[in-house]
């Protein structure tokens, strides 16, 4: 499978058909939302499932590419999103870089909330956050939920050099 890369998205941007790349409804608005630069979408949700508490779920449900570059593109762009919630992450290394390549260039995220506990391994989160440490120069608040499942040594390497590496100051919440 090819790696997409920004043009692409960027060429394709004003045409897609957003609901046949979305694998539910809910996900085809939200990425409809960051397309259109909706000024009250300032947090979302990566979620397993749905949940009536979290603001704004996009539900991993499926391991379809095409979404998570879409989104990680739409992400990239946006001007307006402030917080992002992080309880997993899609399972192929593909849609996995297709999406943290799209954080990587977001220059509005203050928080970036990080939940192992829906079953975020800790691959997935060291290459997440190696791939987007060095980009969110402007993260303020990095909250983390590890719960009973701890995240292991290539985890903490990754958030030390990710720590190491900012000229700010960051709020660790546990």
């Amino acid at each position: 499978m090819n790696q997409r890369y920004y043009h692409y998205y960027e060429a394709k941007e004003a045409t897609i058909n957003l609901r046949s790349i979305a694998s539910c409804e809910r996900n085809a608005k939200i990425l409809q939302r960051l397309r259109d630069g909706d000024e009250n979408l300032s947090s979302i949700t990566l979620s397993s499932k749905y949940s009536g508490y979290q603001p704004n779920p996009f539900v991993i449900k499926t391991e379809n590419e095409d979404e998570f570059g879409w989104l990680g593109y739409f992400i990239g762009k946006s001007r307006c999103l402030q917080k992002l919630s992080i309880h997993c992450m899609p399972k192929g290394e593909q849609q996995t870089y297709a999406l943290v390549v799209g954080i990587a260039r977001n220059q509005s995220i203050r928080t970036l909330d990080v939940d192992a506990r829906e079953g975020l391994s800790d691959d997935e989160f060291s290459s997440f956050i190696a791939g987007v440490s060095i980009k969110l120069s402007q993260l303020e608040v990095l909250h983390l939920r590890c719960g009973d499942f701890g995240f292991g040594p290539s985890s903490y390497a990754a958030l030390g050099t990710a720590l190491r590496l900012r000229s700010g100051t960051v709020k660790l919440k546990d």
